[in-house]
């Protein structure tokens, strides 16, 4: 797992002002019909439709690369991913067409692991405005744009997002809105052909928050493990072959070339091989991490 940078120039117009008041006002009316049914059938789902945030996924795979934000895997290769809500919206209801609340997502570690899950030791937070079953639509209108930051001013984006993390204290890493690879270390097993994410440290923070992290994303099921193995394999390849004593300054200029691209954002599970080549080998400067 990498950090994933957003491109707030790119964000479509439906998700940014004035755009993304249509959005939130629909939001809003759903939001005060679902309770409206709550009193006739305790068990009455949302009905927030995926067509409000389906225009996202283009931007959002182009953001991470085409890679899952969770797992690293090249996700569009082979499917077509989710638009993941990081906060779900089953309690986050008001952040359900927030952009910054969205990552791009392999379908298995959204739809069979992460869920609706929000490991966390706090609350929580509470929604920006109050909405009931007698809720004018005046006041809906009012309402509408104003439920989450505006998406195009990223320091306010930025400090709203602290602000939620403050209270809610979330054990799960969010990419978007901090560092993964501050967290994040992988031990490989060659025996068994496998690479896991394991803690960088053994702080009990830092432990709690990884292991949340394997939990709530599946991040080391076995497909996975033996997945990241063969990159990892070609990277141990290349490190024994820059330790043999006769090989040539051009052999090796050209293998360190080839290392780089593995560290760029756009490789599938850069992550590992940062923390491999640059971290733990230092065959690489921590420059090339972008």
């Amino acid at each position: 797992m990498i950090r994933i940078i957003r491109d707030r120039t790119a964000i479509p117009a439906g998700f940014r002002p004035p755009g993304n008041a249509k959005k939130e006002l629909t939001l809003l009316s759903a939001r005060q019909d679902h309770l409206k049914r709550l009193q006739t059938n305790p068990k009455a789902g949302h009905d927030y439709d995926s067509s409000w945030w389906k225009n996202a996924k283009p931007q959002l795979i182009i953001e991470s690369a085409g890679k899952c934000a969770y797992c690293e895997a090249k996700t569009t290769a082979v499917t077509y991913g989710d638009v993941e809500h990081f906060r779900p919206k089953a309690e986050w209801w008001w952040l359900t067409c927030c952009w910054d609340n969205y990552l791009f997502s392999c379908q298995i570690c959204n739809q069979l692991f992460k869920s609706e899950n929000f490991p966390k030791s706090g609350k929580v937070s509470p929604a920006p405005f109050t909405v009931t079953v007698n809720t004018t639509p005046a006041q809906l209108q009012a309402m509408a744009g104003k439920l989450g930051p505006d998406p195009l001013l990223a320091a306010a984006a930025d400090a709203h997002f602290k602000a939620l993390a403050k209270v809610e204290k979330p054990d799960i890493i969010d990419p978007a809105n901090e560092d993964p690879e501050a967290l994040i270390a992988y031990e490989a097993d060659d025996d068994a052909g496998t690479v896991k994410v394991i803690p960088r440290a053994s702080t009990p923070a830092i432990k709690r928050r990884v292991k949340a992290c394997l939990d709530c994303y599946g991040l080391n099921r076995d497909e996975l493990c033996e997945l990241r193995y063969e990159t990892y394999e070609a990277l141990a390849d290349a490190r024994d072959t820059l330790a043999e004593p006769g090989i040539s300054a051009p052999r090796r200029a050209k293998l360190l070339k080839r290392l780089e691209r593995f560290v760029k954002r756009q490789r599938q599970f850069a992550g590992m091989s940062r923390y491999y080549l640059i971290d733990l080998w230092k065959i690489l400067p921590a420059t090339l991490r972008n």
